[in-house]
């Protein structure tokens, strides 16, 4: 039995990515589709905070793109606000598309798909 929800999950590591998870609590994994690596670069003397968000999977070299991981390696699940959920599709929906299409008859230039997934400031509210 599997369930799917969008969740920021932070592993062991100290890596933290908001993903669509798909549990499978027989197996005890969980399928990390669409994952995207969040990172915040805190800046104290100016008080702003820039929000990275990026693939985390080599989306370039894989057919599809998702992964399954033991649940032995999260360390916390936390739920995503609204506004970031919203987000986070927009981006997936978008790389997908530039990447995994059949209208995309040739490879996609890396370069446009960086181009599309944008550094956020705390000047762009994303959640």
């Amino acid at each position: 039995m599997t369930n799917e929800h969008i969740n920021i999950i932070r592993l062991h590591s100290g890596i933290d990515i908001i993903t669509v998870c798909e549990y499978n609590n027989m197996h005890n994994t969980v399928k990390l589709i669409n994952p995207m690596e969040i990172l915040i670069n805190r800046d104290m003397d100016t008080s702003q905070d820039d929000l990275i968000v990026r693939p985390w999977l080599p989306i370039e070299a894989i057919s599809e793109n998702s992964c399954t991981i033991k649940t032995d390696d999260i360390f916390t699940t936390l739920n995503p606000t609204e506004g970031f959920t919203t987000f986070y599709k927009n981006i997936t929906e978008k790389i997908n598309e530039l990447l995994y299409t059949d209208n995309n008859s040739s490879n996609t230039d890396i370069a446009e798909v960086v181009e599309f997934v944008p550094n956020t400031s705390n000047k762009t509210v994303v959640h």
